[in-house]
């Protein structure tokens, strides 16, 4: 069985370790993903002034009043081992090195932690075949798990397991477990501080098996003392920490779970109907208090499922795992977990009518967490990060269960786990890749950046400054995307106008699509920027496909402006009769302050050659694209427009590439950088680069 473990484990490894070639570069770590460098910022300022953490940094970005908005335990762990193991001054390069490594090996021990919470709830062969599972899990539950995504989720799954392992064993030897426990709980909300939910779970589980213990049963309910011990370790442990973002709720859930499931055991001891009086009565005053506080408690809601409540950004890791683009499809959900998403749900349905016709609260336990985790994930991807230990778990107790079975059910549930679940997870994570990182471009555009620009606050070693609440303002910003605020923090080290928490990204949607150069002066003013990074990624490149580029995310941030006043997605009909999309794109796009910068370099174009008339037939469901006719000059298509523009044409463009409108010359954005890769070329047959700078004067 240990060899067996211990296989398991290695072989968890094996997929975690695919992105070493990616992220061990010569003389460089390239973390990925955007998220990891926050941390890699955070654990580099923590090592420099260890064992004293920054509570604020003036380099995340230029409105920067925010406190920091994770948990302090995850740079903690990397920060003391990276410094005991660099004799208190490890190099920078030591540090990242350390960070890139940690992630993966925290997935590993998921493995393990996994087995021992299976066994102890549905037996040793049941907690292997759990094991087995989760060693290989693709989807995000993994992909937080790699070398060089250092994020703080992979943590998260490997403590709530633990947790929950220590919590059930708590029954046997209720202090020391309880004890144990607590700390584990502690550690669990010092690395995710929006934590609450668990203990939500937690008390759940604990009034539901209160209730059962008023009717008769051959087990007795989970004792009440080592859980609380639990909760008011944890609450002394995170208490500290009350300032941090979202802390104030698991303090509310730590503090009154506690004292609520303390007063309705006694009131349970005491008499059973005075407790039901009082659960009910409780029910009654939350029910209530729902109504009364609707939409306070819609808002928490919406970031448990901000795809439902429209909150998710473009983040794909808030995306809705069961729905795509609004339409409901399941093939998100075999991307996370394959065929073992059928063992789940069936082991969920046995645990529940077990729930209530057998209960027992290892087992009772287990159902309520991998409900509410499941029904969670729905909602938002990230989620899985704790559902996948869920998932194990029950394709472990089902597959268990099959085993007792007669041999020709044995057989066929032995080929369709192999076929279904076992086979199509390892090809899955065999194939699993991160997202975007800080390729080449941006690494020599950042580089520049840092050595070619002033230091926004005067000293370069302000950078590893202990900060106060007081510290300043930078004397100026740089003006990205907010997916890359972190690469420009911690690789550049200058302050960007906004960052992955989106903190003004509409003043970033709004200059890239800004139509005119005033308009986008007046918000770089605002902004106190000084630079402009623009890259491939944004503008749209290609004729044909959708999906290639950000430009459509950027409508999600700023509401004045239309998506359809910028570019069509349009039907057309060849000969044949076939249908295929096309893209049109109309001026608005080509005038924006991206496509200016990008495509054209802020230089203008007095003739623009891609100018043409489509005309649309648009039905409120479908937009098809009847004629195209295209023209010499802007100037005859606008006097064929005039006579045709209540018959629905329209001036666009075919190619992003080429524009169909005049462009005036950008006067106050000067290039100053542009790196090496050559992606696309204009219509002035200018070449342009991946990443390019300007300077805003």
């Amino acid at each position: 069985m240990k060899l067996a473990l211990l296989a398991l484990c290695g072989l968890s490894l094996y997929f975690r370790i695919s992105t070493i070639p990616d992220v061990f570069q010569p003389g460089f770590v390239n973390f990925v993903e955007t998220d990891p460098w926050y941390h890699v910022r955070a654990i580099d300022h923590l090592v420099r002034n260890f064992p004293w953490r920054m509570q604020i940094d003036p380099y995340s970005s230029f409105e920067y009043s925010h406190q920091i908005a994770t948990g302090p335990l995850f740079d903690y762990v990397i920060a003391f081992v990276a410094w005991v193991a660099g004799f208190g001054h490890p190099s920078e390069h030591f540090v990242h090195s350390v960070a890139a490594w940690i992630p993966a090996v925290l997935g590993v021990l998921i493995v393990p932690a996994v087995f021992l919470l299976a066994r102890d709830v549905f037996g040793r062969r049941a907690a292997l075949l759990a094991a087995a599972v989760v060693a290989i899990l693709p989807g995000h539950f993994m992909r937080v798990g790699l070398v060089g995504y250092t994020d703080h989720h992979v943590m998260e799954s490997l403590l709530s397991t633990v947790f929950f392992w220590l919590l059930l064993r708590a029954r046997k030897t209720p202090y020391h477990h309880g004890i144990v426990s607590g700390i584990a709980l502690g550690a669990y909300l010092l690395t995710f501080v929006g934590g609450a939910f668990l203990v939500a779970i937690v008390i759940l589980w604990v009034v539901y098996e209160q209730v059962r213990s008023c009717w008769p049963r051959k087990d007795s309910p989970p004792e009440i003392q080592p859980i609380v011990w639990a909760l008011l370790i944890a609450l002394a442990m995170v208490a500290p920490w009350y300032r941090t973002f979202w802390m104030n709720y698991t303090i509310a859930a730590l503090a009154g779970g506690s004292v609520g499931i303390t007063l309705l055991e006694l009131l349970r001891k005491r008499s059973r109907t005075v407790f039901l009086a009082t659960l009910i009565g409780g029910s009654a005053a939350i029910i209530g208090g729902v109504a009364i506080f609707a939409p306070k408690l819609f808002r928490i809601l919406s970031f448990l499922v901000p795809s439902f409540a429209g909150r998710s950004g473009g983040i794909a890791e808030l995306q809705s795992l069961i729905f795509v683009n609004g339409v409901f499809s399941l093939r998100p959900v075999w991307g996370q977990f394959a065929g073992a998403v059928v063992l789940a749900v069936t082991g969920v349905l046995i645990l529940g009518d077990l729930a209530i016709r057998l209960p027992e609260p290892r087992r009772n336990f287990v159902f309520f967490w991998s409900a509410a985790t499941l029904i969670m994930s729905a909602g938002q991807v990230r989620m899985t990060y704790y559902s996948a230990v869920a998932v194990a778990m029950l394709s472990g107790y089902v597959l268990d269960r099959l085993v007792e079975t007669p041999s020709y059910i044995r057989s066929a549930a032995a080929l369709a786990a192999a076929l279904f679940v076992f086979t199509p997870n390892v090809l899955l994570a065999l194939a699993i890749a991160p997202g975007e990182s800080a390729d080449t471009d941006w690494r020599e555009a950042l580089t520049w950046l840092r050595h070619n620009s002033p230091e926004p606050f005067g000293d370069p070693e302000y950078y590893y400054a202990r900060y106060s609440s007081q510290a300043p303002h930078a004397a100026y910003s740089v003006m990205a995307w907010w997916d890359y605020g972190y690469w420009i923090t911690a690789i550049a080290r200058r302050v960007p106008v906004t960052n992955p928490t989106q903190l003004a990204a509409p003043a970033a949607a709004a200059f890239l699509l800004a139509q005119n150069e005033p308009e986008a002066a007046a918000l770089l003013e605002q902004q106190h920027s000084r630079y402009v990074i623009i890259d491939r990624r944004l503008p749209m490149l290609s004729d044909n496909q959708i999906t290639i580029g950000k430009f459509p995310t950027l409508f999600l941030y700023d509401h004045e402006a239309s998506l359809d006043d910028y570019y069509l997605i349009a039907q057309q009909r060849d000969a044949n009769g076939d249908v295929s999309n096309r893209m049109l794109y109309r001026p608005a796009y080509f005038q924006s302050m991206l496509v200016r910068l990008f495509l054209f370099g802020g230089e203008a174009v007095e003739k623009p050659s891609g100018v043409a008339l489509a005309f649309l037939r648009d039905d409120g469901k479908h937009r098809e694209l009847v004629d195209l006719r295209e023209f010499s000059s802007e100037e005859q298509a606008r006097e064929a427009e005039v006579g045709c523009r209540f018959q629905g044409c329209l001036i666009v463009s075919t190619s992003p590439l080429v524009s169909c409108v005049r462009l005036e010359a950008l006067r106050r954005f000067r290039p100053v950088f542009s790196s090496g890769n050559q992606v696309v070329e204009n219509e002035n047959r200018s070449r342009r680069s991946a990443v390019q700078i300007y300077e805003f004067k």
